[in-house]
């Protein structure tokens, strides 16, 4: 707990990219960012990911909900898109 939380000890490096992390267990799941292993399969449609997390950001869209823009009258099926589009075309406003 003292050596996760509390120190700022990085001593497991990634053999890829060189980024550090605090434990192992955080290493090990790093990797799948360098993983082309996508098990993860869309319930929908045929995509496939390689988290569970994206998997699910991904199904969000298949919803049907949608993110609109408070200044203009744009529409996004991510919220990740609408932040996007504000910090880009309305950078008064963040």
């Amino acid at each position: 707990h003292i050596t996760l939380f509390h120190k700022n000890e990085r001593n497991f490096g990634c053999t890829v990219c060189g980024k550090l992390f605090k434990s192992r267990q955080a290493l090990q799941h790093h990797g799948t960012v360098h993983s082309s292993s996508r098990p993860y399969a869309c319930g929908i449609c045929s995509k496939r990911f390689k988290s569970q997390f994206a998997r699910s950001t991904h199904e969000l869209a298949h919803s049907g909900n949608m993110f609109p823009c408070s200044v203009c009258d744009k529409s996004y099926r991510y919220k990740s898109l609408l932040s996007q589009h504000v910090k880009k075309v309305h950078p008064e406003n963040c």
